[in-house]
């Protein structure tokens, strides 16, 4: 094996470990109960995913060359390997950030062994994973990071590959009415009844299926939607205690995590982000429609809306490459949130917009079928 090779599978198995990384990061998410501390992690695990890109696309080019020279075959991923690694820092306040130090080292080593190749992606590409790496270790030693930062480790199941019964939660859920304006109180509830659980759904997403160098991209288009709920949920936090609002007199439900349990993953992705995304994309359109409502709420619902048409094309998008069915994922999908009352028969709940829909990757067929729904049932919210 040449330099050159060497120094592809060299890239590659740290990659590997970097992947298993990530699944280690989204583990934790739903099992600690701050909500800063969740966003925290969420921000970290996305960081983390920007280093990976690169090093994955340079995968994709190497196994090119593989093929062409059907000479070198690239080790395969040893996710327990990977994952024991990580458990050496569990007793560690840093868990998180440690094995990126390694990470760093290896890549750093990789970087200087290219200097003299011809072929430049390699450096190219090493050193972009490295550039994020640094943010994501300047993050972990910032003051942003909270002195919660981290949890009880007798708490993280990623060993075993499965998530907590239910979420973590940082109070309990408040029943007595808020004397609060009513918009005040949809920013609130938005944030930890939306974007905290859709974050935690997604997690559990990248902690409970086995992810390698062969999807890749779809753990990266989760670790993007991971990031982006984040933002939501920090800027709704943001203007909710602005406005007067304490996260600990929310009320909160779990249903959209008890929804998605134990389904596989296309049935959670046509849950999730093919019909529970599409309805928050009409509900935020209906908020930035509305010329009542101050500027700052509608550019707020504004930039959730453009994320929003992202996650549910990713959903449409992974939900027909992954299964052969589409039926049967589709009634498994209506029959589980039918039974925790979030129904997909009779009105719709926001008049039919074909243009985001095509936007969000719903088929003609799909949009003809919710076209005949509101000329049959009409529509909820108008």
């Amino acid at each position: 094996m040449d330099k050159f090779q060497s120094l592809l599978k060299q890239s590659e198995l740290c990659l590997e470990s970097m992947i298993a990384l990530v699944r280690v990061f989204a583990s934790f998410i739903p099992v600690t109960s701050s909500y800063r501390n969740k966003c925290q992690i969420a921000k970290s695990l996305s960081l983390l995913s920007y280093a990976i890109r690169p090093l994955h696309d340079l995968k994709i080019s190497g196994d090119k060359l593989n093929e062409i020279e059907n000479e070198f075959s690239p080790p395969g991923l040893d996710v327990q390997s990977a994952e024991n690694t990580c458990r050496e820092y569990v007793e560690s306040r840093n868990l998180l950030f440690s094995p990126v130090l390694e990470f760093k080292y290896c890549l750093e080593k990789i970087s200087k062994e290219c200097n003299d190749l011809v072929y430049e992606r390699i450096k190219w590409s090493v050193d972009s994973s490295l550039l994020k790496l640094n943010e994501l270790m300047d993050y972990a030693t910032s003051e942003q990071i909270t002195p919660e930062f981290g949890v009880n480790t007798a708490d993280v199941l990623f060993l075993k590959q499965t998530s907590p019964e239910t979420p973590s939660r940082e109070f309990p859920s408040n029943q007595n009415k808020l004397n609060l304006p009513a918009q005040t109180i949809t920013l609130g509830s938005n944030f930890i009844n939306l974007e905290i659980p859709t974050i935690e759904c997604c997690a559990s997403i990248l902690n409970e299926f086995i992810f390698d160098v062969k999807n890749t991209t779809l753990l990266l288009e989760i670790c993007i939607q991971i990031d982006e709920e984040r933002r939501h949920a920090e800027i709704l936090r943001a203007e909710f205690e602005t406005r007067g609002g304490k996260i600990e007199e929310l009320s909160f439900h779990l249903r959209f995590w008890m929804m998605s349990r134990d389904e596989d993953l296309a049935t959670r992705l046509y849950i999730h982000q093919k019909l529970g995304e599409w309805i928050g994309i009409d509900a935020a359109m209906f908020t930035v429609k509305d010329k009542s409502n101050e500027a700052v709420i509608r550019e707020i619902y504004s930039s959730i809306l453009l994320d929003e048409i992202d996650h549910v094309s990713l959903g449409n998008k992974w939900i027909r490459r992954l299964t052969p069915d589409l039926n049967l994922v589709k009634e498994k999908a209506l029959s589980k949130r039918k039974r925790f009352n979030e129904t997909d028969e009779g009105p719709l709940k926001f008049k039919l917009n074909e243009m985001m829909c095509r936007f969000s990757g719903f088929s003609i067929e799909e949009i003809n079928a919710f076209r005949k729904r509101q000329e049959e049932y009409g529509v909820i919210v108008r």
